[in-house]
C-alpha cells in the first residue's frame, strides 16, 4: 500500500528562521504540543542492498547501496525503474507472461512490475552515509539481511526529469520491518532547524531484543527506551490489490500499522483511536501510521463530521468551507501529494483545534492547532469499499515546514521507535534526552503507575539499561508498577516497599544486581505478574521476598563465572518454608494458591536449573544462566511433563547430597531422598502407558524401600503403597496404607489459571 508522498521533503535543506514551539508545562495530565506545521522537514530513510540467489550483491557501476524511504505506509518493497534497471534486478513472469501487480495509491490502484526474489539487507542511514550530503556509502559489513528472498514491486515509469525534489523513489516498507524495531534519531535535523549545521534523521533497524547502547548513542544506539508508547493495530490491504496472471506469486506484502481499531475489521478491536476536534465538533478515527508521508490527512467524511467540506470560491477554485455558513475555513493551505507511481494530487488542508493521540501510559498527546489535509484514500474490491479515516504522517514527529513560507519548526521529540512485533510507536521528548538515562532514579510515591511515565520517577527521566532503580518510598502500602513496553535498568533495589511489577507480557532486563531488603522494619517484596521474562545479572534477598507468581526469571551470571545455582536453591528453600511458601526468599503466590485449591489435584513448586546442566540441555536455555520458573513437582528436566526420564535423573542422584532440582531434589532438602520419589510418582504423566520394563525399574526401586507402585485407574500418576510387615497382615486384612500424595495430570509447562 502506498498512500502518499509529499514534496515538502525538499524544504529541509533551506536555512531559515525557526518557528518555536509553545508546549505547555511538562509533565501534566495530558501532553499539549503546539506549533506543528503542515509538512515534515525530513522523513526516515535507510540504506538497502539486494542479494541474489548466488549470494551476489547487485550493484550499479560499483555502487550497491539503495537510499530508500523507510515507510510503514507501504506494505511491501518498491523499487524505482531507475534503481531496478541500474542494478539489473530481474523481472518475474508466470508461464511466459510478465507478472504485474495493482497496488493501492493516491487516486486508486496503480500498476507495478514484479521482480524475481531477492534477499534484502539494510544498513543505518545518517548524513554520514548520504552521498548527496557529502557522506559515503555504508561499509559492506554494515548491511544486515532483514527479509528474503522476496519479490518486490518495481515502477514501470521513470521519474519526471523536471521534478528533482521527488526524483526516483525507492521504498523499504513493512516487508522489511517484520519482527524488527526501527529507531529514529531526530536530534540531527532538530539541531539544524534550531540553527545548527545541516543534519538528517538517523535511522537504525534492529532485531527485537537488541539492548540500548548509551555509549554509542550517536552511531549505534540500540533500542532506546521511550517515554510514551502508542498502540497500533494492523490492517491487511492485500485483498484490495490485483495480481496478473492471477495464479502468479505476488510481491512481498505485509500488514500496515493503524492508530485505532483495524478499519477493515473493527469488531472487537480495542486499540484506542485518534480523536480530532474543530469548531465545537469532534470525531474519532483509525489513522494509518505512515513514516513515508510528509503530511497528514483526514478523510472528507471525517472533515464533514467537523463541519468542513469542499466548495468553490468566486473564481471557481476548490476551497474548504464551513458546511453550515459556507464561509471559507481560515488558514487553509495546499500541498501537492505525490504517490509512488509519480501521480500528483493537490490537496487542501486546515488546522484542527486538536488532534489527540492516546498513549499506553495514559497521558495522551494533544497536538493543538494540528494541520491536516482533507484527502480520501479508498480501497475497494468486489465485496467491500473502505475509506481510511486518516493518515498520521511525520510532520507531527519530525521538524515541520510551512510549504507556503518555508518557515521551519523543531520537533517536540528527539527520538522515536516503531516496534513491529509488539505494535508500538515510541516517542521521547526533546527535553528528556535519553543521554541522561544513566542517572540513578527512584519511584516517586507509593502509588501505582506506569514505568514509562516520567512523572512517576523522582528524577525527570524514564529508566534505561544504564539506570540504577530504587523502590524505597517508606510506605507499607502495596503498589503496582505497570510495564507498557520492555523495561531495563542497570540495577534494581526494593528497600522495604511492596512492589508488584505488572508486566503485561513485556520483559524486564536488569543487567546488574536485584536486591530485596528491609527498611524501617518492613521486609521488601518484589512481585512479578503478567508473563514475560525477567532477566537479572544477580539476585540478593536479605529481608523479603521475590514472588515470581507464574513468571520466568533468568539469572544471567555470564559464561565462565561461578554459577549461583546453590544460592538460588537456598532462596527457594527459604521461601518454600515446608510448602507454606511464605518464608524469606523466592516464593510463588500462584504456586501456593494452586496447591491449596481443592479443585486441583496437582502439586507444583518453583523449579530452577543451570543452563550447563546436562538434564536441561535440550531446553534452549542461554549459556551462563540459571532459570527459575514454576513447574509440576517431579519434572526434573523442565520439559513440561513427569515421565521415566525424570525418574532416571532422580535415581542417578538418589541419596546424594547437595543435589538440585534437575537431580530429583524437589523439596530443596540436603539430598535427593524417597520423599522426592513419592512426589514424582504421584505426578507421573500417563502412568498406564509406561512399558513393562520401565514400570518394573520404578517398582523395583519402590520395593527396595519397602513400597510398591500401583498405576491409578485414570492413568494419572501412581499410588505409592507401603508393603506391610508379615506380622501385620492379619491386622491390615490386605489393606494398604496409601500415602496422601495427590495424582497429577500435568502435560504442559504453565500452571493452571
Amino acid at each position: 500500500m502506498w498512500p502518499s508522498r509529499s514534496k515538502c521533503n525538499s524544504a529541509r535543506k533551506i536555512v531559515l528562521p525557526t518557528l518555536l514551539l509553545a508546549g505547555l508545562a511538562y509533565p501534566a495530565l495530558a501532553l499539549d504540543i503546539q506549533g506543528v506545521l503542515p509538512g515534515a522537514a525530513d522523513q526516515p530513510q535507510t540504506n538497502a542492498e539486494l542479494i541474489d540467489s548466488n549470494s551476489n550483491v547487485l550493484s550499479d557501476q560499483g555502487v550497491s547501496a539503495i537510499q530508500a524511504f523507510l515507510d510503514t505506509g507501504t506494505s511491501g518493497v518498491i523499487l524505482s525503474l531507475e534503481t531496478q534497471q541500474g542494478l539489473g534486478a530481474n523481472l518475474d513472469s508466470y508461464n511466459g507472461t510478465p507478472t504485474t501487480f495493482q497496488d493501492i495509491a493516491v487516486g486508486g490502484l496503480i500498476g507495478f512490475n514484479v521482480s524475481t526474489p531477492y534477499t534484502i539487507a539494510l544498513a543505518p542511514f545518517s548524513i554520514n552515509t548520504d552521498p548527496s550530503a557529502g557522506g559515503n556509502e555504508p561499509d559492506p559489513s554494515a548491511f544486515v539481511p532483514v527479509t528474503g528472498p522476496v519479490r518486490m514491486e518495481t515502477n514501470p515509469t521513470p521519474a519526471p526529469d523536471s521534478d528533482f525534489s521527488v526524483g526516483p523513489i525507492d521504498i523499504m516498507g513493512m516487508s522489511a520491518l517484520q519482527n524488527k524495531v526501527a529507531v529514529f534519531d531526530i536530534r540531527p535535523i532538530n539541531a539544524f532547524v534550531n540553527g545548527g549545521d545541516f543534519g538528517e534523521t538517523a535511522t537504525y533497524v534492529y532485531s527485537a531484543g537488541t539492548p540500548y547502547k548509551p555509549a554509542t548513542l550517536d552511531t549505534d544506539p540500540g533500542i532506546a527506551p521511550m517515554q510514551y508508547h502508542i498502540k497500533v493495530s494492523y490492517a491487511n490491504f492485500k485483498p484490495y490489490t490485483l495480481i496478473n496472471p492471477s495464479a502468479a506469486p505476488g510481491p512481498a506484502f505485509n500488514n500496515n500499522p493503524i492508530v485505532g481499531p483495524n478499519p477493515l475489521n473493527p469488531n472487537g478491536d480495542t486499540t484506542p483511536p485518534i480523536s480530532i476536534s474543530y469548531n465545537g465538533h469532534a470525531s474519532t478515527g483509525s489513522f494509518l501510521f505512515d513514516t513515508g508521508a510528509a503530511a497528514s490527512f483526514i478523510s472528507t467524511a471525517e472533515a464533514a463530521k467537523l463541519g468542513v467540506v469542499y466548495g468553490m470560491d468566486g473564481g471557481g477554485n476548490p476551497v474548504l468551507i464551513n458546511s453550515t455558513t459556507h464561509a471559507q475555513i481560515p488558514n487553509q493551505f495546499s500541498i501537492p501529494i505525490t504517490g509512488a507511481g509519480g501521480a500528483t494530487v493537490d490537496s487542501l488542508g486546515f488546522y484542527l483545534d486538536s488532534l489527540t493521540v492516546p498513549t499506553v501510559e495514559g497521558e495522551p498527546i494533544n497536538f493543538l492547532q494540528a494541520p491536516v489535509l482533507v484527502q480520501d484514500i479508498t480501497v475497494s474490491n468486489a465485496t467491500s469499499t473502505v475509506t481510511l479515516d486518516g493518515d498520521l504522517g511525520m510532520n507531527f514527529f519530525e521538524p515541520s515546514v510551512d510549504p507556503s513560507t518555508l518557515n521551519l519548526a523543531p520537533s517536540e521529540f528527539d527520538w522515536m521507535t516503531f516496534d513491529q512485533a509488539n505494535g508500538l510507536i515510541g516517542v521521547n521528548l526533546a527535553n528528556n534526552s535519553i543521554v541522561a538515562l544513566g542517572t540513578p532514579t527512584s519511584w516517586a510515591s507509593p502509588t501505582s503507575g506506569n514505568w514509562s511515565l516520567v512523572s512517576n520517577w523522582a528524577t525527570p527521566t524514564v529508566p534505561g539499561s544504564s539506570t540504577a532503580v530504587t523502590f524505597s518510598t517508606g510506605s507499607t502500602t502495596p503498589y503496582a508498577v505497570n510495564l507498557t513496553a520492555n523495561a531495563a535498568a542497570s540495577s534494581l533495589s526494593v528497600q522495604g516497599d511492596k512492589v508488584t511489577l505488572q508486566k503485561a507480557g513485556f520483559n524486564l532486563n536488569v543487567s546488574g544486581a536485584v536486591n530485596i531488603t528491609s527498611a524501617g522494619g518492613h521486609n521488601g517484596l518484589l512481585k512479578l505478574t503478567g508473563g514475560g521474562v525477567s532477566t537479572f545479572g544477580s539476585l540478593s534477598i536479605t529481608s523479603g521476598q521475590l514472588d515470581i507468581t507464574d513468571n520466568k526469571v533468568v539469572i544471567n551470571y555470564g559464561v565462565g563465572n561461578p554459577s549461583p545455582q546453590a544460592a538460588i536453591k537456598n532462596y527457594i528453600a527459604g521461601g518454600y518454608n515446608g510448602d507454606a511458601w511464605n518464608g524469606v526468599g523466592i516464593v510463588s503466590s500462584k504456586v501456593a494458591s494452586v496447591n491449596a485449591s481443592h479443585n486441583n489435584p496437582h502439586l507444583y513448586a518453583v523449579a530452577y536449573a543451570d543452563a550447563g546442566d546436562a538434564a536441561v540441555k535440550n531446553d534452549g536455555f542461554a549459556p551462563g544462566t540459571v532459570v527459575i520458573e514454576p513447574a509440576i513437582v517431579g519434572d526434573a528436566n523442565l520439559d513440561g511433563k513427569v515421565n521415566f526420564t525424570d525418574f532416571q535423573l532422580f535415581s542417578a542422584s538418589y541419596n546424594v547430597t547437595n543435589t538440585s532440582w534437575d537431580q530429583g531434589n524437589f523439596v530443596y532438602g540436603a539430598k535427593t531422598n524417597f520423599t522426592d520419589f513419592q512426589l514424582l510418582s504421584s505426578n507421573f504423566n500417563d502412568s498406564t502407558s509406561l512399558d513393562a520394563a520401565d514400570f518394573n525399574a520404578m517398582n523395583q526401586f519402590a520395593l527396595s524401600q519397602g513400597y510398591t507402585l500401583t498405576a491409578n485407574p485414570d492413568g494419572d500418576g501412581f499410588s505409592v503403597t507401603q508393603v506391610p510387615e508379615p506380622a501385620a497382615l492379619s491386622i491390615l486384612l490386605g489393606a494398604s496404607l496409601i500415602l496422601a500424595f495427590r495424582p497429577g495430570r500435568m502435560r504442559r509447562i504453565a500452571i493452571p489459571v
